[in-house]
This record gives C-alpha cells, sequence and structure tokens, in this order.
C-alpha cells in the first residue's frame, strides 16, 4: 500500500508542480519581466532568458512531466493490482486518468494562467534546476526541433495589432483613459498611415502667387493668420517656394526699400512629398530637417496638398487649436434623431458617430460621399436629399462645389413628423 501511495504521488505531484511552471512560463508577459529585471531583480533576468529560448525550458518540463506520468502510472497499475486483484484492473485505470487529467492538468495550469505573477519568479529558478537535470533530454529535444521546424517559423511576441487590442482592452477595464487610448491607436497609425489622409485638401489650401505684392502678402498673412504660407508660380501645382511670416516681419522692420519687394526673396525651398508616403516617413524627415509644412504631389506631380506638423500631431493628440483657429463643431446635434454636419468631416468620423455603414474606402469626405449620391456638383440653394442605410442626408449649405452644411436625420423621425403635420 505504500508504494501504491508513493507512485500516486509520483504520477500526481510532480505532474502537478510541472503543469503549474508550464502554465506560468507561457502566461508570463515580456513587459512584466522587463519592469522586474530594471529594478535589478536577478530572477527576472533569468526568466527573461528562459523566454528567449522557450523551446529549452519547455523540453525539460515535458520531459519530467511525462517521466512521471508514465513511471507513476505503471507504478500505481502494478501495486493496485497487487492489493486489490486483477479484476479491479480497469476500474483502476478509469479512477487514475481522471485524477491525472484533474489534478495534474486541469486544476494546476489553472491556477499556473490566474497566479502567474505571484509564481513567475519562484517559477524561474525551479524551471533552471529542471533544464540542468533534464539536460541530455533537453538537447535531444532540440536537434529533432530544428530538423522538424524551419528557420521562418520564429514570429515576433507581440504584434502591432496586438498591441491596439490591448489598449482598447485596458480602456473598457480602466487602466487607460479614453484620451490615453487614441494617443497610442494615433501613434501606431503613423506607420501605416498615408499624408494623404492627414493632409488639407489642395481646395483648401491658402497660398501667394509669385508676382504678389508686399500689400498684397500682409494682408493674406494678416487675415489668414497662417505663420507659413505656399508661393505658387502660374499655377497651385507648381509651388516653388514657402514664405515664413517671421522673415517678412524682419524686412519690414529693416530699412531696405519696400518699393522692390519681391516675395521670392523671402522664400525657402518647399519640401516635397508624394501622397503615398507614410505619415511617420514624413514626421521623420520634418523632425530631422527642422520641417514645419511640406507640399504633397499626386502621381502626375500636381499639388495634392500641404501637410504641416500640427496635421500629424493632431493625427496622434487629436485637434489642436490655438488662439486664431476657428472651433469648428463637426456635429451639432439637434434632438434625438437629426443633427447637422460639416460637409468636410471625415466620412469615417460619421460612421462612427452614428453607427452606420458607408463607404469610406471610396470617399475621403461626407461632402464626397453625398455628391457622388446625387450625380452631380450641387450648386448654390440646392436642398436635394439621398436616403441611405436607414438615414436621410439633406444639403443645407453649398460652398463653391463642395456641400458645407448637411441635415442627417433618422427616416422614422421624418414619418413621424409627417404624421403629426397631417392630424
Amino acid at each position: 500500500m505504500t508504494l501504491l501511495i508513493l507512485y500516486l504521488f509520483l504520477a500526481l505531484g510532480i505532474s502537478f508542480l510541472c503543469s503549474v511552471l508550464e502554465a506560468v512560463l507561457l502566461s508570463t508577459t515580456p513587459s512584466f519581466i522587463n519592469v522586474k529585471a530594471k529594478s535589478g531583480n536577478k530572477r527576472a533576468t533569468l526568466l527573461r532568458n528562459l523566454k528567449k529560448d522557450v523551446d529549452r525550458p519547455l523540453s525539460a518540463i515535458l520531459t519530467l512531466n511525462t517521466i512521471a506520468h508514465t513511471v507513476g502510472a505503471a507504478g500505481v497499475g502494478a501495486q493496485a493490482t497487487k492489493v486489490f486483484g486483477e479484476a479491479y484492473f480497469g476500474v483502476i485505470s478509469a479512477v487514475l486518468t481522471i485524477l491525472i487529467l484533474v489534478f495534474s492538468e486541469i486544476i494546476p495550469k489553472t491556477l499556473g494562467a490566474n497566479y502567474w505573477k505571484k509564481l513567475a519568479l519562484a517559477a524561474a529558478q525551479i524551471i533552471q534546476y529542471l533544464v540542468y537535470i533534464t539536460y541530455p533530454f533537453v538537447i535531444i529535444s532540440e536537434l529533432i526541433t530544428k530538423v522538424i521546424s524551419s528557420s521562418d517559423a520564429q514570429a515576433t511576441t507581440t504584434s502591432r495589432e496586438e498591441l491596439s487590442v490591448l489598449a482598447n482592452v485596458g480602456t473598457e477595464e480602466g487602466v487607460f483613459e479614453e484620451s490615453e487610448n487614441k494617443i497610442i491607436q494615433g501613434t501606431m497609425k503613423l506607420k501605416t498611415g498615408k499624408i494623404s489622409e492627414a493632409m488639407t485638401h489642395r481646395t483648401d489650401i491658402v497660398a501667394l502667387p509669385t508676382d504678389a505684392t508686399l500689400h498684397e502678402v500682409i494682408t493674406v498673412v494678416t487675415d489668414e493668420k497662417f505663420s507659413r504660407l505656399p508661393v505658387y508660380e502660374e499655377t497651385i501645382d507648381n509651388i516653388v517656394g514657402i514664405l515664413h511670416a517671421k522673415d517678412l516681419i524682419q524686412y519690414l522692420s529693416g530699412v531696405e526699400n519696400k518699393d522692390n519687394f519681391n516675395v521670392m526673396d523671402f522664400c525657402r525651398t518647399p519640401y516635397v512629398a508624394p501622397s503615398f508616403k507614410t505619415m511617420a516617413e514624413v514626421f521623420k524627415d520634418f523632425q530631422q530637417n527642422n520641417i514645419h509644412i511640406g507640399i504633397v504631389i499626386d502621381e502626375l506631380g500636381g499639388t495634392d496638398g500641404i501637410i504641416t506638423l500640427e496635421d500629424l500631431l493632431e493625427e496622434i493628440v487629436g485637434e489642436i487649436f490655438d488662439e486664431y483657429d476657428e472651433v469648428v463643431n463637426e456635429i451639432v446635434k439637434l434632438d434625438t434623431n437629426t443633427f447637422y454636419v460639416n460637409g468636410s468631416i471625415d466620412l469615417d468620423e460619421v460612421v462612427d458617430y452614428f453607427n452606420i455603414d458607408l463607404p469610406i474606402e471610396e470617399y475621403e469626405t461626407l461632402s464626397g460621399f453625398m455628391i457622388s449620391q446625387i450625380g452631380r456638383i450641387p450648386d448654390f440653394g440646392d436642398n436635394d436629399s439621398i436616403k441611405y442605410a436607414g438615414w436621410t442626408f439633406k444639403i443645407e449649405e453649398v460652398d463653391g462645389r463642395m456641400i458645407s452644411k448637411v441635415k442627417v436625420y433618422k427616416n422614422e423621425a421624418e414619418t413621424e413628423a409627417s404624421t403629426s403635420l397631417g392630424q
């Protein structure tokens, strides 16, 4: 009976320990290890080394676990047969299988996965001892693994997509504020987002011609409050320089003859980037070369828009308003079902706010989407409307060739209003 208990302990006890160690090893995150290692914890450094070559500690754990299962099960079977007789061999095998499943797999792995933070550092030392004890088996396992696995099988432990999801989960759980999550998401967007998504479109560019007079330049700078202005020759597609307002101030405060003013004398060479260049690439160029504004060109070399350092920063932290900016509410709620929406708003913002499915891959702004739907450029005074995804979009104001203001309301609201008027 003593041998039976000893073998049962071998089958369950050692296997229990191995399963806990395996769950802790696989559950411990790199960030947790790095924080502990930076504080000078030697066991954290040991754990980091084990995680770098995780096949080795796993081989040690699984080797010992297999030995415990095999020897323990064989010993329990033999001793139980002697004690209880061969007639109970089937019953003993079934009971042992259930015990192994519950006490050496389910319970220990659940404990390891739930309490890995408390167990991680202690587990690292034990796992290192196991690697020493089972070293011959570990080496054989490594050789077999190298034969079967390819060199391309290694992958990074955390992808950008996983970081994004983790930030969202952290926000839901209260770890991050919503504003902090937006900064994290915006920062990661820089690497893949194109500058065409953040630029000021060519139709909204405020620029000066090369033959602009001093009075015209001063008027534009004073009225628009921009510190930097593009200067073009003949057409906006040929921007030849960037005028810095501070250079003009220095000129005005000097004694030079103002009658011989030439705006090109104050222009700096423009930074030019194709529209498909990423925000991260342009941001890096801006940092390294002390640049604050760039010209975005299309595939044919024409001007697509302008991109500023502020535009890129706003992709990370949201809108930045200075003392001269006019604060425009993109969406104004009139009642539960009715809204006024700025026509230049990004279409994906409309999708997020109203939770409706719009073709954001095809159109950048609400105005562009509506013009496509009505099939023509709207005229001043137009009040055409379209129905889409259970909502009505009605033109309220037109500015040039662009829809500047849209009334958005649920179709049900329109029906209820009509019914009430009829009564």
